[in-house]
């Protein structure tokens, strides 16, 4: 599925309904990843997104993880 940047927003009006969800072992890379996916729409947005490793899939979630990981 392709989303367009127009049809949904990270953060907006200093808060955000998503997280960056990571495998239940990330990897170093997934680690570094969520971080600097993290900082960047923070410095974007003023909005911290949470870091969180899978546990079950939230309603609204930025996924970080290697592609066999996504099954």
């Amino acid at each position: 599925m392709v989303i367009q940047a127009a049809d949904f927003a990270l953060a907006e009006g200093g808060k955000s309904e998503y997280v960056i969800l990571r495998s239940g072992t990330p990897t170093p890379a997934e680690t570094l990843a969520g971080l600097e996916l993290a900082r960047y729409v923070e410095r974007m947005s003023a909005v911290r997104l949470e870091i969180q490793d899978v546990v079950q899939l939230p309603e609204r979630a930025v996924v970080v993880c290697l592609a066999k990981e996504l099954k």
